[in-house]
């Protein structure tokens, strides 16, 4: 009876999860769409240049939070070394406040008193963004996803109003939008530490006694960042390369198409947040045939959100005509999502529990080494923001190509028909885009639905997985 009542508490908790990060996407969705209807591009383009860069404030831990997220990955909440932890909290704080403390000291040299611009607010925000982003892994490592989902539905509802409030009073400085977010972030950590004060309050071992154990966490933690920074800098160089060398409204175009393909990657990731304490539970020998399975499938739930991209480039000239040009590049970026979910949710999670965080690493900085030479090589020859994003696209593909391939190595698995599914499915995209809009998304839909159920029918998702090797 013990077991039936936590399995279906671990299904509540579950529940959460997807209801919370689905209601983190309507949230970006309102963001995304309403906020560039009423402010104006020099507004949006500033707010954007922030959320753009608050990306890149992970590596200032250095991987410390991945160390103990990998170490403590199979643990539940009350099974953590609590004085341990806070030495962990205490070091993570001081350590983030002391490069802060930094960073600050370098813009000034370099800006003087011209310092008010998105970066300070960037780097204003170091400390409590790596500080949230510290508990929420451990909630989501130790299965509290019911908090998880709270958190987020917190964070989603402050930013919300606070924008809302903002958006009718016509609000044009974007520093305001962004204190808004600072607030929403400021928020969470409260709440966290509240939830978390085990881990952040009491006791604790002291930081110099065994420096050895921190030590031990960046050492271990520092591929893992090193590839997930890697794997964001991918995603994300294109728009940087638009935002330093094109103008404001070339920026402001790019940073829209991105925020609706972003969304779409959001979308795929409903389950994310499951995976990698699932997987962490898992025997080992079941990791190939589950492998394979979980990429089909991702592939398909990819492909039909993608899909989207084809209705979403009909909207914009009657809900934001302000943004037509942006039109071209989500409908070039669409197809990215498939890759992009593949890599994040399958094969970024399998490189975690193999442990073999050393060949992620090396395949990230291999996918970063290529999205900024195919980038930087799109824009010197076309200087256009529609080249950056054919070039996204290739980095998008061979960056997953290279891990599936390292992977299928690893785990033995000789063969795989997701390869043709994805050239398929691309094929399918790129024709239904260049022909009637409607009827393009009509048969794209149509198509994938039989792939689906083809799909289904060889391999149920409920029933004994297929074998490692798949004909």
């Amino acid at each position: 009876m013990a077991i039936e009542n936590i399995l279906r508490q671990e299904r509540t908790n579950a529940l959460f999860s997807v209801i919370s990060n689905m209601i983190t996407m309507l949230t970006a969705s309102v963001v995304g769409f309403f906020l560039p209807k009423f402010v104006s591009v020099d507004t949006y383009a500033g707010y954007r240049t922030f959320m753009l860069y608050v990306g890149y404030l992970g590596f200032f831990h250095l991987g410390f939070i991945n160390g103990i997220y990998l170490k403590y990955g199979g643990f539940n909440y009350d099974e953590l070394p609590q004085k341990k932890f806070r030495k962990y909290t205490r070091f993570l704080a001081l350590f983030q406040l002391l490069i802060q403390l930094l960073l600050l000291t370098v813009l000034f040299c370099i800006t003087g008193s011209d310092i008010v611009s998105p970066i300070l607010f960037v780097i204003l925000y170091l400390v409590v963004c790596n500080l949230n982003t510290h508990f929420i892994f451990i909630n989501q490592f130790t299965k509290r996803f019911r908090l998880d989902a709270i958190v987020q539905l917190v964070q989603n509802a402050v930013t919300l109003t606070g924008l809302g409030i903002l958006i009718i009073l016509r609000d044009e400085n974007y520093i305001h939008y962004i204190t808004v977010m600072f607030a929403a972030y400021i928020t969470v950590l409260v709440i966290l530490l509240w939830k978390d004060k085990e881990l952040a309050f009491g006791k604790a071992e002291r930081i110099l006694e065994n420096f050895g154990d921190i030590s031990d966490k960046i050492k271990h933690g520092f591929f893992i960042m090193i590839s997930e920074f890697m794997g964001i800098f991918v995603v994300t160089f294109d728009s940087l390369i638009v935002n330093i060398f094109l103008s404001v409204n070339d920026f402001a175009m790019y940073a829209f198409a991105v925020s609706v393909v972003t969304f779409m990657f959001q979308l795929t990731a409903v389950i994310s947040k499951l995976i990698f304490p699932y997987l962490k539970r898992v025997e080992e020998s079941s990791l190939p045939s589950l492998y394979e399975k979980m990429k089909i499938y991702m592939i398909l739930f990819s492909s039909a959100v993608g899909g989207m991209a084809l209705v979403i480039v009909l909207l914009i000239p009657l809900i934001l005509p302000n943004y037509n040009d942006s039109g071209a590049i989500i409908a070039i970026l669409g197809i990215s999502v498939i890759f992009k979910g593949v890599q994040e949710m399958v094969c970024g999670n399998f490189f975690k529990v193999l442990n073999i965080e050393k060949d992620y690493a090396k395949v990230n900085v291999f996918a970063l080494v290529l999205s900024v030479v195919s980038d930087i090589a799109a824009f010197a020859v076309f200087h256009t923001p529609v080249s950056v994003a054919v070039a996204s696209v290739v980095t998008f593909v061979m960056w997953l190509l290279v891990s599936d391939t390292i992977l299928r190595k690893k785990m033995n698995v000789s063969k795989s028909w997701g390869y043709p599914l994805m050239i398929t499915i691309a094929l399918l995209y790129y024709f239904c885009i260049s022909i009637d809009p409607l009827v393009g998304f009509v048969l794209y839909y149509l198509v994938v639905a039989v792939i689906a159920a083809v799909v289904w029918k060889k391999y149920p998702l409920f029933k004994k997985a297929p074998p490692a090797s798949l004909d």
